[in-house]
């Protein structure tokens, strides 16, 4: 049997893990000393690639998820909000109005994002799950417009854009 190693050190309180593409591990912790959130990231064999996102309060590390398009969202900041960094590691308002966003899923065919939020109060939103499709992943029909539903599809094309 083997024993067990550290994969990463350096971190306090781990939330939030996602692999990207490249191997890249990206790990959302909440330091003990001060309970603000940040992103490290790390190579396959577990060496740093330093802070990616800076510590701060401005998103959390509940849970992170990798959007299509490569970037990185993060949950858990207290007053809802899921944000996507940007390739330099800045929180950007992805989701907002939710009390306490926790679970996070991206389906990698429809593209769609469904958030977990939870108040802790039974006659809120608790253990709600909302579910957000890109625009630019929907296609809408060219039918009648006056037999024509008022739903828009996603199909998978062999290029891109379709």
């Amino acid at each position: 049997a083997v024993a067990p190693a550290p994969f990463a050190t350096g971190l306090d309180l781990i939330g939030g893990l996602a692999i990207d593409g490249s191997g890249d591990l990206f790990v959302g912790d909440t330091r003990s000393c001060c309970f603000d959130a940040r992103v490290s990231r790390f190579d396959a064999s577990g060496a740093s690639e330093g802070v990616f996102a800076a510590p701060s309060f401005d998103f959390g590390s509940y849970d992170l998820a990798l959007l299509g398009d490569g970037r990185l969202l993060a949950s858990g900041a207290f007053g809802g909000d899921v944000v996507a960094f940007d390739a330099l590691g800045t929180p950007v308002p992805f989701i907002g109005g939710l009390t306490f966003a926790t679970g996070l899923s991206v389906n990698g065919f429809t593209r769609r994002v469904e958030v977990l939020s939870s108040t802790f109060v039974p006659t809120d939103e608790d253990r709600t799950i909302h579910r957000f499709t890109p625009i630019e992943a929907l296609v809408p029909g060219k039918g009648s417009t006056r037999s024509e539903c008022l739903h828009e599809f996603r199909t998978r094309c062999a290029s891109s854009p379709c």
